[in-house]
């Protein structure tokens, strides 16, 4: 971690095969964003990460630069997408390395509960924005599907509390009205979704190997521990665990403009 920023050095090998969305949901959130994006010059990404989003908006013209913590996870974005793709930088979201108005716009996925002085991040891409650009952010999301019934099972029998280190998963209303303090008004888009398909004993596979951001904090003999219960547990309720257990899920971007005049 870095100024309690949670980085993901040790996921950059696994970390599409964990997260990711289908070609269908991608094709949407990329639509989504390019409509929004396209004119507005350089965009910034936070929390680039493997380039899950950056790529395809590259690859249909968005002028984007990435920024992440680690730098694992960026030199994967580099082998995807061959040579350097879009520029990138190693950085800390809460102390940006850019001037003042330095983009057109800018852009983060799953990022702000990851980081525990979310607030300055959002000053930081507010101040290298210029008045006029546009910021579209997707908050981590939670949910009640069979995925998450899991993991709060799991924090149910480790004793651990289920909140990340940053903003709270889908809490629009408290990201809403730290950007309204920050001068920007908030457009909500139209709401994607997307379809999880992949059998829980991956999920809980992934849970086990210490994939997750919040498995990181649970030392892996007390996983191992109570993952049997758990097991029995999920099977009891969803049944058999290798079976795809479809559950959807939304993308619900929000759309943040900058005033004309700082």
């Amino acid at each position: 971690m870095s100024g309690g920023s949670t980085s993901f050095d040790r996921a950059a090998a696994y970390y599409d095969e964990t997260r990711g969305l289908t070609d269908e949901a991608v094709r949407d959130q990329m639509s989504l964003l390019a409509s929004e994006l396209h004119g507005r010059g350089r965009t910034l990404g936070i929390g680039v990460g493997t380039g899950q989003v950056a790529l395809p908006l590259a690859a249909v013209g968005i002028r984007i630069v990435g920024l992440d913590l680690s730098e694992p996870m960026l030199r994967v974005l580099v082998e995807k997408g061959g040579a350097m793709p879009l520029p990138v930088v190693l950085g800390d979201a809460t102390r940006l390395p850019f001037a003042d108005g330095s983009f057109g716009a800018g852009v983060a996925r799953w990022v702000f509960h990851l980081i525990a002085a979310w607030g300055a991040a959002l000053e930081e891409i507010v101040r290298v924005v210029r008045p006029g650009g546009v910021l579209m952010f997707l908050l981590g999301s939670y949910g009640t599907g069979p995925r998450a019934q899991i993991q709060d099972r799991f924090n149910a029998l480790l004793g651990l509390a289920n909140e990340p280190v940053g903003i709270m998963w889908g809490d629009v209303e408290t990201l809403d009205a730290a950007m309204a303090e920050l001068g920007a008004s908030v457009r909500p888009l139209p709401i994607l979704t997307d379809m999880e398909a992949q059998p829980l004993s991956v999920f809980l596979d992934g849970i086990e190997r210490n994939r997750y951001s919040w498995t990181w904090r649970v030392p892996p003999e007390d996983l191992a521990r109570v993952a049997p219960e758990v097991r029995a547990w999920a099977e009891e309720r969803f049944g058999p665990l290798d079976g795809a257990t479809s559950h959807t899920f939304e993308l619900a971007w929000r759309a943040y403009d900058l005033p004309a005049t700082a």
